[in-house]
């Protein structure tokens, strides 16, 4: 369901915009990667995708939405 999601995000042919108002661990930070704009409430929330570190198989999508967001070195040192 999650790879779906992402990939509709990704081909939404208007834009997506996250709202967050906290942390965005895992999935959640997933979707917002996924959108096209994401705008946060100010504080103390984390974003990431701990999958990462632990070697959790990642859908290509959740690359892919990564890859469009994150600078290439960042990309390399979480992955």
């Amino acid at each position: 369901a999650l790879e779906r999601t992402l990939r509709a995000l990704l081909l939404l042919e208007k834009p997506a915009v996250a709202a967050l108002n906290g942390h965005a661990i895992a999935g959640g930070c997933l979707l917002a990667a996924a959108c096209d704009r994401r705008l946060a409430a100010r504080g103390g929330g984390t974003f990431g995708v701990p999958e990462l570190r632990v070697g959790v198989a990642f859908p290509p999508a959740a690359l892919e939405a990564l890859r469009a967001l994150l600078d290439p070195r960042a990309l390399q040192e979480a992955t």
